[in-house]
């Protein structure tokens, strides 16, 4: 009997702690939640489901669209497929008209190319985040270099 009990009481915390990890992974207010949804997002090439994840309070819908290409494909889907969450390093930031925003993030990925010429190009792709109204978004986006 106590064999019994202990096996159906291993089997609900298995399932309990399956449940809750499924939870946290598919959860905009956790960061490893909405990092694994941003990250399936940017693989798959889900323009939509990326700005579903923005918050456009800093970042204007226009420039976003014009520069998708920049942040989400070819070299920055390969980076986002590698990347895991803790190489988003918390920090804090002000970015002007962002309000109600807490637990700030960046990420960036740096590129190393060599121009036609042999030289030595360097290029960065920083992603902010923050959580917003109790979910974290995508609050801004720049190129470097």
């Amino acid at each position: 009997m106590k064999h019994q009990l202990f096996l159906t009481a291993l089997m609900l915390l298995i399932t309990f702690k399956s449940f809750a990890q499924k939870t946290v992974d598919n959860d905009d207010k956790s960061w490893p939640g909405f990092f694994k949804i941003l990250q399936t997002a940017v693989k798959s090439g889900d323009k939509n489901k990326i700005m579903s994840l923005c918050d456009f309070s800093v970042m204007n819908k226009d420039d976003f669209n014009e520069n998708y290409e920049f942040f989400f494909l070819d070299d920055a889907k390969k980076s986002f497929a590698k990347a895991k969450q803790n190489d988003a390093k918390k920090t804090k930031f002000e970015l002007e008209g962002l309000t109600n925003a807490t637990e700030f993030y960046q990420l960036t990925f740096n590129y190393t190319e060599k121009d036609e010429d042999g030289e030595v190009e360097e290029s960065s792709i920083i992603y902010y985040f923050a959580k917003v109204k109790g979910k974290f978004r995508i609050v801004n986006l720049e190129l470097a270099g």
